[in-house]
């Protein structure tokens, strides 16, 4: 017949904490970063530095309150931390639960991977918003992320693989399925801002670790394995922090912006200038690890991504509305237009994360409103964005399907704007059902020229 123990009003409270706060606090802090358009290395540290802080005050407070609720660090699983703890796991039995939950860990992680390009557009959207705004960028960032997940890994285990489940387990006299099954629901429950696939997920990582803990009674070999992952993490991905070289851009002065935009129609203003300076101070700084552009020398940028780029607010008169710029890139036009044009409600869609990532950086850098990072590819976004006034495309090889996407995006009157050479513009101009109005000559280009079409009204 089953029974059960009174458990102690604190910890009582405890469970509440892990179970019902930890969760809803979870959701709020993730929507409220998904909300901000991005996080500078400031806030990336700041947000890494307040977790630790919680973690190991949390670890703390339920240490404390375990021992004085009787619990001994061989019911917490800590026999390979204390050095008079009566229960020690064979080396055997350890090596085995290492190499078993190393090999689950590889398994689940590959098998994540493979299952990425099926999931959800908005669900894939979801995940590459979180890697782009939470993951470090830079060393120090790095080694800020590995003390955290060091932190996670220690003060996790010790939560829900020590605590909980010993405070189950002596409330069901001894049961272990029970607190198998319970540490692993509180587990799972603190990372509901996951969904319900991350939910299960968690859940199953969370079983997996509780079975191992049962059996060797210990949280020895899923920390030492975590430890070894980071310390094998922080080898292969921190690099020396290189001396920051004098910005290129910064050499361009006002008048020289000014010079090299004229063929191009804009008219520069001191504000303008100096937004383009910064630009391409990131651009330039960015794209010694993200392969952003080509072309390196700033008065070259200048011309050939600004210039080209801000030419289509004259040709085409694009002042205001809803505009997405397809494959965005390093943010040309899409950027470079909103900086023309303040008053345009910019969509920058972009599925590389790291490219994603530096227009995250420019927008917050620029103190630009308006301005939406769209992590997908275009086709998964159906019309998610419509209704759009401008679709734009620079750089992107297959019009066809952009162009069979815009028709249902498109805004009535709205226009499509391609930046082509003389072989696309014929192919594109081929295509049933598009009107097009004569190909606009970009300056200081020989080939190269704006394609302007409407759809089929129909669409």
């Amino acid at each position: 017949m089953l029974s059960f123990a009174i458990m102690p009003w604190d910890f009582i409270i405890i469970f509440l904490i892990l179970g019902v706060f930890v969760p809803w606090r979870g959701s709020v802090r993730v929507r409220k970063l998904l909300a901000q358009p991005a996080l500078s290395t400031t806030d990336r540290l700041s947000l890494y530095a307040s977790t630790i802080a919680f973690q190991w005050l949390a670890a703390f407070i339920v240490a404390w309150r375990s021992f004085a609720g009787g619990l001994t660090a061989s019911d917490l699983a800590l026999g390979s931390f204390a050095s008079k703890a009566p229960a020690q796991p064979s080396l055997f039995h350890a090596v085995l639960a290492t190499l078993f939950l190393t090999a689950f860990l590889c398994t689940t992680q590959f098998l994540a991977l493979r299952r990425m390009p099926q999931l959800p557009p908005e669900r894939r959207a979801f995940v590459q918003q979180m890697a782009t705004k939470i993951f470090p960028q830079i060393g120090v960032e790095k080694l800020a992320f590995a003390a955290l997940c060091a932190t996670v890994a220690l003060c996790e285990e010790f939560l829900y693989r020590g605590f909980a489940f010993a405070a189950i387990q002596r409330a069901t006299h001894g049961m272990w399925a029970a607190s198998v099954l319970g540490s692993s629901i509180l587990f799972a429950a603190a990372h509901l801002y996951q969904g319900r696939r991350g939910l299960f997920s968690t859940f199953l990582i969370g079983v997996v670790f509780a079975s191992v803990r049962a059996f060797v009674q210990s949280l020895a070999p899923s920390s030492r394995l975590v430890s070894s992952l980071i310390i094998v993490n922080l080898l292969i991905n921190i690099e020396p922090m290189p001396r920051a070289p004098k910005p290129p851009g910064s050499t361009l002065t006002d008048e020289a912006i000014a010079t090299a935009l004229l063929p191009f129609k804009v008219h520069v203003t001191p504000g303008l200038a100096s937004s383009i300076r910064k630009y391409i101070d990131l651009l330039l700084l960015w794209n010694h690890k993200v392969n952003l552009t080509s072309i390196t020398d700033p008065e070259e940028i200048l011309r050939r991504h600004f210039g080209e780029s801000m030419f289509a607010a004259h040709s085409v008169f694009i002042e205001t509305g809803r505009l997405a710029d397809v494959g965005s890139g390093a943010g040309f036009p899409g950027l470079a237009l909103k900086l023309l044009a303040p008053d345009l409600e910019v969509f920058l869609i972009e599925s590389v994360m790291k490219k994603a990532a530096f227009l995250l950086e420019v927008v917050r850098h620029l103190n630009l409103t308006g301005v939406k990072v769209v992590v997908s590819r275009f086709e998964e976004l159906r019309d998610a964005l419509a209704p759009l006034d401008f679709i734009c495309a620079r750089a992107l090889g297959d019009h066809h399907q952009l162009l069979d996407w815009a028709k249902y995006n498109l805004n009535i009157g709205g226009q499509v704007v391609l930046w082509l050479g003389v072989e696309d513009a014929r192919h594109v101009t081929a295509l049933p059902g598009w009107t097009w109005r004569e190909p606009i000559p970009i300056p200081e280009s020989l080939r190269r020229s704006l394609m302007v079409g409407t759809p089929p009204a129909s669409a």
